[in-house]
């Protein structure tokens, strides 16, 4: 995961991620935590889809802005 952050919400979103990763280590030592570990897996794989669509949104932007030489 990158630690460049376009914008807030990406910055947020990749934050977010991060604090998800750093509770599936915590609790992976822990017995009986399975349906919690899907949940969380469930819950990354959602702020990953939208961090992927805020990276999609910024390169439209990108190209949109695209100089065209004659």
């Amino acid at each position: 995961m990158t630690h460049e952050h376009g914008t807030v919400k990406s910055r947020i979103v990749c934050d977010s991620k991060r604090l998800v990763e750093t509770i599936m280590t915590d609790i992976s030592v822990l017995d009986n935590v399975a349906a919690i570990k899907k949940q969380l897996h469930a819950l990354y794989d959602e702020l990953d889809a939208i961090h992927e669509d805020e990276e999609v949104v910024k390169i439209e932007h990108t190209f949109s802005e695209t100089i065209y030489f004659r």
